[in-house]
């Protein structure tokens, strides 16, 4: 399936293939988190799931382009892969900028180092909690997309106050998220749980069909998205409402300069089964009040 823009195309199948046949090899090495997250979201990726960042981008490049200056610093808060940075840095373009990219786990800055070296980018990596991250420069950009979604409210209040205290004069962050569109009295953890369990058997047949040519890895990637699916309760129960989380941005010291609703937005291909329950993914550019 392939966006309308050719700004920032979605890869073909091959590299989407190799990139995650990569990440499963060396996923022991590098990721630390419990669930073996990001080797699993590689493998979505070549699932067909999970390109949000690809259809959000002709939205992205319009929002972010006015935003970045001569050498800007830009943090990128969380990092599934290296996908944000490549994306940033074609909407930067020939402008001088530093990139920093800051995850709990070694996995993405590992493939964020690799990239940076192969494109000339230059960018340096945090390893840790990026909400006790500081610098000595402060962030003219922050770009946040789908991180707070696996945090609950006390964990995204602490991460936004810490990166409003970094924020350079006239600074901005540009943030992607998934807001919940079900009334509490609908979602309730049986209920994802049997959605889940839904979406893993159609997964299976997914996986066994794209990675048959690697079949040494179909034990290892059917576990790291099984563990993948564990944390759905948690993620689908913390999501937030648009009401919620503006609060939040301004509890944070944060006002909305822009909201995008939804951009790009498209319909999965219809052999490919989307995670158990829809959600909202809209764009928010916030700076301070």
């Amino acid at each position: 399936m392939n966006t309308d823009d050719t700004f920032f195309p979605l890869p073909d199948q091959d590299t989407f293939l190799r990139k995650a046949v990569h990440s499963v090899t060396t996923g022991e090495q590098f990721c630390t988190c419990p669930d073996m997250y990001h080797p699993a979201w590689s493998c979505l990726k070549a699932l067909g799931i999970m390109h949000h960042l690809y259809y959000h981008a002709p939205a992205l490049r319009r929002i972010i382009t006015p935003l970045i200056c001569r050498n800007a610093h830009i943090l990128i808060a969380g990092a599934a892969d290296d996908c944000s940075l490549r994306l940033l840095s074609k909407i930067a373009g020939p402008v001088p900028v530093r990139f920093t990219v800051a995850d709990k786990c070694r996995a993405p800055l590992a493939r964020v180092k690799e990239v940076g070296k192969q494109k000339k980018i230059e960018v340096n990596t945090f390893h840790g909690n990026i909400s006790s991250f500081t610098s000595d420069l402060p962030w003219n950009l922050v770009f946040i997309h789908y991180t707070l979604t696996f945090m609950d409210a006390r964990a995204r209040l602490k991460l936004m106050k810490n990166l409003v205290a970094g924020l350079a004069p006239g600074g901005a962050v540009v943030c992607g998220v998934v807001l919940s569109n079900m009334t509490t009295a609908t979602l309730d953890e049986a209920m994802i749980r049997r959605k889940a369990d839904q979406w893993i058997s159609q997964i299976f047949a997914k996986i066994d069909t794209v990675f048959s040519g690697h079949p040494h890895l179909l034990p290892k990637i059917r576990k790291m998205v099984t563990s993948y699916r564990e944390t759905f309760p948690h993620v689908y129960l913390n999501q937030p409402d648009h009401n919620t989380l503006v609060k939040e941005f301004s509890q944070a010291g944060l006002k909305v300069a822009e909201y995008c609703d939804n951009p790009g937005a498209v319909l999965q291909p219809d052999d490919i089964p989307i995670p158990p329950l829809k959600s909202e993914k809209p764009i928010f550019v916030l700076t301070r009040e």
